[in-house]
């Protein structure tokens, strides 16, 4: 698979935002204030899922086929909404 598969692209996203809720776990959001390390380390997580969001391609049709074969209109993107 290409690193070019929304696919991938997704599967990153993913694993950055499970990636910043673990480095999260037992912690307050003052933490946040007073540990510069792991400010610095969410924020580049949350970096990484923008930047491969910002490169999955819109979905055009109104409704986007599972992996199961169901339909689910839950995960479809309104392009018409979205910004650049």
């Amino acid at each position: 698979m290409s690193r070019d598969d929304p696919h991938v692209r997704l599967r990153h996203m993913l694993a950055y935002a499970r990636e910043a809720v673990e480095l999260m776990r037992n912690r307050k959001r003052a933490d946040l204030n007073t540990d510069r390390a792991l400010g610095l380390a969410i924020l580049r997580c949350v970096e990484i899922v923008g930047e491969a969001a910002g490169r999955v391609l819109p979905l055009s049709d109104d409704v986007i086929q599972t992996s199961r074969g169901r339909k689910s209109s839950a995960c479809a993107i309104d392009s018409s909404t979205a910004t650049t």
